[in-house]
Formats: structure tokens, sequence, C-alpha cells
């Protein structure tokens, strides 16, 4: 059998170096910037796309992002020698806008807007984000790119959602025996966790086509890949179809979820080092419901299953996070051991807010290790 350890090792062999620009690349930036500044003055200018964050690959684009402080030229040199360079124009109130979008994280339970933002309008700020710049030092206009740190709340905030509702599609298609909206709709919200827990791994970009690779190359989330990858790509089992299909549908809403709750807790603020393992499931004790997903907003967390939700305690969370359906009492030896403020909790405390959760709904409790309780 395979170990974690070789498992990793394994795995290791398909990563992919990071890929930044190559010298014929900066030229080729410096010269279309130079050729468009003797016709209209440039506020800032930034180097974006996935070769600013080290994901490029042989036909990767070199995409420049162009604060013009007059009219942009109506075009660039198709005849230059050297990489192609995209240019892509923004005014200062293009560049305003987006800044003020990510100038603060307020995205309440009742006003989301800050987090479903447009397709192009989320890529941009990513890329201004994290962008390398080449040109502009006016300070009025540095102060205008979006927030970072604002950035990564926004994406971890914004795919815990998205899992939320990709959650309860895969538990209620799984309900009624739809097994490929489950497995596609789990699948997908198992991605959603894991762009999440990147984003509180400072490992900001926005798309999905370079997930793995960002995965791989990360430390906080290295260990991961060999289940994660496992539980992206298992082939089916059409021998036992049902059980099967039930057991990876919530194989994987138990991962994404263990993935936020340690992103939106432990990566809100600062960078999470190294993400524990998935624990394993039992049986014996009260354990998290698989379509239940921790969601953070300005005003609050709170934990959303299917049909309600419930605004929770930040300690009530931390709890949630370590029930596998051990025995209490070793959750609550995890809890010590692991979680800041725990250290004089009772058992009969642990209790009372496993029985807050599992009136919530975020927890499950077989009859028969209630009964042992």
């Amino acid at each position: 059998m395979t170990s974690a350890v070789d498992a990793v090792a394994e795995h290791s062999q398909l990563q992919a170096p990071d890929v930044r620009f190559s010298a014929a690349q900066m030229t080729a930036a410096r010269e279309v910037l130079a050729e468009q500044a003797r016709h209209s003055r440039i506020g800032l200018a930034l180097l974006g796309g996935s070769l600013a964050a080290g994901l490029g690959h042989s036909l990767s684009d070199i995409d420049l992002y162009v604060v013009y402080l007059d009219p942009p030229p109506s075009t660039v040199l198709d005849d230059r020698d050297g990489p192609p360079v995209h240019i892509e124009a923004m005014e200062r109130k293009d560049l305003a806008e987006l800044g003020a979008v990510a100038a603060s994280f307020r995205a309440t339970s009742s006003d989301r807007s800050q987090l479903f933002l447009a397709e192009s309008q989320l890529k941009r700020l990513v890329r201004l984000a994290t962008g390398l710049r080449m040109a502009g030092a006016d300070p009025e206009l540095v102060a205008l790119i979006p927030d970072r740190q604002v950035v990564r709340q926004i994406i971890m905030s914004r795919n815990a959602c998205d899992f939320a509702v990709a959650a309860e599609d895969a538990f209620g298609a799984a309900d009624t025996g739809d097994w490929y909206t489950a497995l596609s709709a789990s699948h997908s919200a198992l991605q959603h966790a894991a762009e999440a827990a990147l984003a509180a791994a400072d490992d900001v970009y926005h798309g999905p086509k370079f997930l793995f690779r960002r995965l791989a190359r990360t430390p906080a989330t290295r260990h991961l890949v060999p289940e994660l990858w496992f539980l992206t790509q298992a082939p089916v089992a059409v021998a036992i179809p049902n059980g099967w299909a039930r057991s990876l549908v919530e194989r994987r809403l138990l991962a994404g979820s263990h993935l936020l709750a340690w992103s939106l807790l432990d990566g809100w603020e600062n960078r999470v080092d190294r993400f524990p393992p998935p624990p394993e499931q039992r049986t014996s004790g009260p354990r998290r419901h698989p379509a239940y997903s921790p969601l953070r907003f300005a005003d609050g967390i709170a934990l959303a299953g299917p049909h309600r939700g419930a605004e929770v305690s930040e300690g009530m969370l931390r709890a949630w996070r370590h029930l596998n359906g051990g025995d209490l009492a070793e959750s609550l030896r995890d809890l010590v051991l692991h979680e800041p403020g725990f250290g004089t909790v009772t058992q009969s405390a642990l209790t009372a807010a496993v029985e807050g959760l599992h009136g919530y709904g975020a927890v499950m409790v077989d009859q028969a290790s209630s009964k042992r309780r």
C-alpha cells in the first residue's frame, strides 16, 4: 500500500516549476510601453496574468495593464519584433472603481454584491492586486491599486458561498438518486474549497486551469494533493454505483468544508502555513453534516446547509471543524491541544455547543451514539 509520504513524492514529479517573464518578454513589454508613452501620458502600468503569478507556459500571453492619463493610442505597432504584448487599457476612473471595491472587506450576509462581481471585473481586480509594476510613481494612483489582503478575503468568502450552493445541490441530488448531478456538484464544491484554501495560503489567482499546479507548489496545500487528486479524478465504480457515489460525494463535501473552516478562521487575517489533512470519519460520536458550509462576512460567521443557515461564534466553528464522528472526549482533547481559548472548556460546555449545532442541522448524531453520550 502506498503511504501518504510516497504519494506526495510521486505527485511531486508532476509539479511544474514557476515560469515568469523571460528577459525577452520583459524587453518586449518595455518597448511597447515606451511606444505608448510617445503618444499618451501613462499614469501606471502593471504586468499581470499567469506569467506575473509564476504560472506561465510556452504560449502564455504578456498582459500589460496600462492606466492612461490621456486618451490611449488607437493601436500598438504590429510590426514590432519580439513576443506579442496585449494591452488592457484603463482610465483613472476604472482603477479608482476597482480600488474602491477592494478598499475594505464589507460583504455582509444580506449584501453580498462585493463577492459576486462580473468575471471580467474580478479578473482585473486580481491581476491589478498581484501585478508587477512597470511604470508609475504617482502615489495617488498607486494608492488606488486593489488591496491584496481584501482581494484574498473576497476570494475566500466568494468561494465559500459557491461551495454552499454546490454542496446543497449535491446532497439534494444524492437523496433523489441523481448521481450524475450529485457527483458533478460535489466536484465543483471541492474545487471552490480548494480555491479558497489557496487564497488563505496567499496564492491569489483567478481561473480554474492552474488549480492543481498551484496546490502542488504551495507549501500549505502540497501534502493534500494526492487525496484531492483522487477525490476529483476517481473513476466510476459501476459494480456498486449507489454506495460508491454516495461515499464519494460525502468525502468531497467533508474535505471541502474542512478546508473552508481552516481558511475562514486561520487564513482570514494571516496566511495559513499548513492545512491539516481532513480527519478520518467515524460514526461513534457527533460529526459534521456533509452538506453544511462555513461562511464568513463582515458582520459575522455562519454555517449554512440545506434550506437553512445560522450565525455561529468563532468558537463554535472551531469546535465544529473537529467533529469527525469520534468520541466527544477525544474531540475535546483535540480542541484543547490545537485551538486557542479552549484550555478551560469543559466537556459539558462542548456537549451544549454540539447540541446547539445539532439543532441547526450542522451536526449529525446517530441514535446509538446519542444514547452513549
